[in-house]
């Protein structure tokens, strides 16, 4: 649909369009529009569920943090990096096991995670866990053989 556009933004009695400004890009059609390909697609989510955001967390980590189960099954199912890890080194199963998320533990566990993954500082989600006092998560870390020697 054009827009009507006269001398003073009101209705007007001829019609312009703003032409298609771009680069040319794979797929697109030959009457000149742009349109996604299949493989712009794939690319675009991949980046977008890979996100770094402040310090480095990305939206997995964010969705651990705040215990939401579905949203980490959903962005891992995108193919989000499970071993992403901030700055310092804290990964989405650190974060869920300090926080108690035990569902969210669970489900990262089952989806890939490494259970051993330290930060800068040496901490692995089992230190997290135990420091919280969150025992039914350090059950799932040891019966997921977490390593108690780090």
């Amino acid at each position: 649909m054009l827009q009507q556009v006269g001398p003073h933004g009101g209705g007007a009695s001829k019609a312009r369009s703003v032409p298609h400004i771009g680069s040319k890009r794979q797929g697109e059609a030959s009457a000149g529009r742009w349109q996604p390909s299949l493989r712009d697609d794939e690319q675009a989510t991949l980046e977008a569920v890979n996100f770094r955001g402040a310090r480095g967390a990305t939206p997995l980590m964010l969705a651990a943090y705040y215990g939401f189960a579905n949203c980490c099954k959903m962005l891992i199912a995108n193919r989000a990096d499970v071993n992403a890890t901030t700055e310092r080194g804290c990964c989405a199963l650190l974060l869920a096991a300090e926080e108690g998320h035990a569902t969210v533990v669970q489900a990262l566990l089952e989806l890939g995670c490494d259970v051993n993954l330290a930060t800068l500082r040496q901490s692995t989600p089992l230190h997290g866990a135990a420091r919280y006092g969150h025992d039914t998560i350090v059950s799932l870390l040891l019966d997921s053989k977490a390593d108690v020697e780090r």
